[in-house]
């Protein structure tokens, strides 16, 4: 296992996932006898967790269940849990299959303020969220309406001579939506849960 908050485990794992992508690739082209060539790769590994932000809120995945709605929401989630177990490689989700469906949940504004800082706001991967609840909103266009949120806070509070605690919460949602952002739970159906 690999730790990401670890530099040094952090180059082990780039150096194992470029020497298992090149056997791969061998085994192809020894063994199959595939014309295959290597063309390109992602320049660092992967990180579906690693350094989370605790904010003024946090996320669970009981919110996520119960479909919660926030006063100050900013984004949108509709994917289902996607948590896999840390201690195999063949993709084991925690959850039996039953359990990762979730229906469309709000994300409020407070899980991108960080709790014990005024003046920084986090989006994405690094929100304030629980493991499965974050197995859920990190995907991209939940990341990117967040991401969006975070921009939009961080100009409020600039143009208020505030920081971003200092915000009004309910402010920024009105300008996300004024945006163009789609904060109804009830706008868009989930997307089913994975078959496999």
């Amino acid at each position: 296992m690999f730790d990401s908050t670890d530099t040094e485990s952090m180059t082990a794992a780039e150096i194992a996932a470029r020497r298992r992508m090149l056997e791969v690739l061998s085994y192809f082209q020894a063994v199959e006898r595939k014309d295959w060539r290597f063309d390109h790769c992602s320049p660092i590994i992967g990180i579906r967790e690693g350094y989370r932000i605790v904010g003024r809120y946090l996320l669970r995945v009981d919110d996520l269940r119960a479909g919660r709605e926030f006063d100050d929401a900013v984004a949108r989630g509709v994917f289902y849990l996607d948590g896999h177990k840390p201690d195999d490689d063949k993709r084991t989700y925690i959850l039996p299959k039953e359990e990762l469906y979730v229906p469309p949940y709000q994300i409020p504004f407070r899980c991108l303020v960080a709790r014990d800082g005024r003046n920084l706001l986090m989006a994405g991967r690094c929100m304030s969220a629980d493991q499965l609840a974050l197995s859920s909103a990190r995907v991209t266009t939940t990341c990117a309406m967040m991401g969006q949120a975070a921009g939009i806070g961080a100009a409020l509070a600039a143009a208020r001579g505030t920081d971003a605690a200092g915000l009004d919460p309910l402010e920024v949602r009105r300008e996300v939506e004024r945006r163009g952002a789609h904060l109804a739970l009830d706008e868009t159906p989930p997307p089913p849960a994975p078959t496999r």
